[in-house]
Parts: structure tokens; sequence; C-alpha cells
């Protein structure tokens, strides 16, 4: 479905900001513990992956407002232009993939390492290439099966915002990024992930009663500016 592309081989050396790109948080998610190939398994174990990316995946990144730009059997690359919209849905990713796996069998868990950088990106089409992509990458090879990890520059983005615990792992060399990269390991128990998705299903509530409020009073005062002719 779309493949990362080597920044190079596209830009014949150019620098990174020559080229047209964005700022964006990229969320990179990579399939570990999969079955071998031929295990009898595989079969089952694809199944039950490709219902749960069309049933928790796809909606949880269209709900935080993200856009899917890679999906394989291997991994997912999506992009968000809000930084806090991007972890917490890396947050409810890896919380669904719990909740799922602890109603199967050890055999048909699915476990997914997940990255979050927020970096320059580059899009085309369905293809995406740019540092944040690499960096977002490398911080899924760091986590371990099940783990999600995310960059000093989007921890100070959402370190007061998001009320989870961060576990600072140091400076890291990542494959593709110059310098080293700052790394923290979200460690999300499940009453911070209830307090802060009911945060923020109380900010969406608020605001859909402001727009309707807005909506009604703008309606009232049409009324009453027919009355008054």
């Amino acid at each position: 479905m779309g493949e990362i592309r080597e920044f190079r081989s596209l830009a014949s050396g150019v620098p990174w900001l020559s080229v047209p790109g964005r700022l964006a948080a990229v969320v990179v998610g990579a399939i570990s513990d999969r079955p071998s190939p031929r295990s009898t398994d595989e079969a089952e174990e694809t199944r039950g992956r490709i219902k749960w990316i069309d049933r928790e995946l796809i909606p949880s990144i269209h709900q935080h407002h993200g856009t899917l730009i890679i999906c394989t059997a291997d991994r997912f690359i999506a992009i968000f232009e809000n930084p806090v919209e991007a972890a917490q849905c890396g947050v409810i990713i890896r919380q669904s993939i719990v909740e799922r796996n602890q109603l199967l069998p050890r055999r048909r868990w699915i476990q997914y390492r997940i990255g979050v950088d927020l970096g320059h990106v580059i899009t085309d089409t369905n293809k995406i290439y740019g540092e944040g992509v690499y960096a977002a990458s490398g911080l899924a090879a760091i986590a371990g099966p099940g783990q999600l990890c995310i960059s000093g520059g989007l921890y100070e983005q959402i370190k007061h915002k998001l009320f989870y615990t961060y576990e600072s792992l140091g400076d890291r060399k990542v494959k593709n990024i110059a310098k080293p990269v700052t790394v923290y390991r979200m460690l999300a128990d499940p009453d911070s992930f209830n307090k802060n998705r009911t945060r923020y299903e109380i900010i969406l509530l608020s605001l859909v009663s402001l727009i309707l409020t807005v909506i009604a009073g703008g309606g009232m005062c049409y009324l009453f500016g027919q009355g008054q002719y």
C-alpha cells in the first residue's frame, strides 16, 4: 500500500528544509512477535489483525483527526496536525490491543512497538518520508513489544496536557538521524488512561454545546428580527 522512501534518493542531497514539506506529528506502529511464515497460526493471526485494524486502528486515527498513510501486514504510519492528538491516539491504540489480547490465547495476540515524533515530513500520494518519519520509526524500534516511545520534542508539547507517567530513556542514536534523539517511554496505567479520555470527552462535549448555543442564539435573533418587521 505504501513505502518509506529514502530522502536522499529523492532530493539528491538537497537539505531537508529546502524541500517542500511540513511539521507534523508522526505515529509509527511496527508489528512484533509474528508467527513464523510456516506456522499454522499465521493465517488466523493475520485475519485477527486485519479485523482489529478495521474496527479499532482506523477509527481511532480518524477520531483524533489523523491521516493513515501506510498500513501493511507489518506496520502502519499515520500523521497528525496536533501532537497531543497523536500521542493520545497512540495510547488508545496500545490500550485497545491490551484489551483485545486479554480475551485471546497468547498465540493470537497482536503486539506493536509504537513510536511518536514531531518533525518534518513530506507526503506524496501514499508515500511519506522525512526526518519525522525516520525518528518515529527509530522510536518504534527502541520500544519493546506493546510499548510506546516518544521523542523529547513531542514530550515538551504534551507533558502538561496529557497526564501520563513519562520514563526518560536518555539520548539514543536513531538510524538516518544525525543527532541523538531524546527518548521517553509513556507508561499509561488504566487510571491515567481513563482520566485523559474523560478529559478529552468533556472538552469535546463543551465544544459541541458551545456550537449549539451559538446556533440557537443566531436562530432566536433571526426570529426576533423577523417579528420587528
